[in-house]
């Protein structure tokens, strides 16, 4: 009993929420038809970007502000990987969202917060 108690806590303090954050575009042409998404967990906000790639920010941030809006943030459910096993993962998926292979369509923050 005392080692499944220990495993119940071990997930609860490992567990995060996940939220996905949504940015409208501030270009006028555009209109109200261009967004950019970003992942939060781990209380970081994991972004990708054409020419940067992956990179985390603070929860919000996107942008710097040059967004016209930031939409209210949707909970997407509950994460079970440590902070270093995300970290990991961060590290694979960088091999397929690369600085230099942004695509407006193909591979995007879209496909990336998917």
């Amino acid at each position: 009993q005392g080692i499944l108690l220990f495993e119940l806590a071990h997930v609860l303090i490992t567990m995060s929420l996940v939220h996905l954050r949504v940015y409208r575009l501030s270009d006028a042409a555009l209109g109200n038809l261009a967004y950019h998404a970003g992942v939060e967990c781990h209380g970081e906000e994991w972004e990708y970007c054409n020419g940067v790639g992956i990179r985390s920010i603070s929860p919000g941030t996107a942008g710097g502000g040059c967004y016209a809006a930031q939409l209210k943030p949707t909970l997407m459910g509950t994460m079970r990987l440590t902070r270093p096993q995300l970290l990991r993962k961060l590290e694979e998926m960088r091999r397929v969202f690369t600085s230099d292979g942004y695509h407006v369509i193909h591979l995007n923050c879209v496909t990336f917060a998917r």
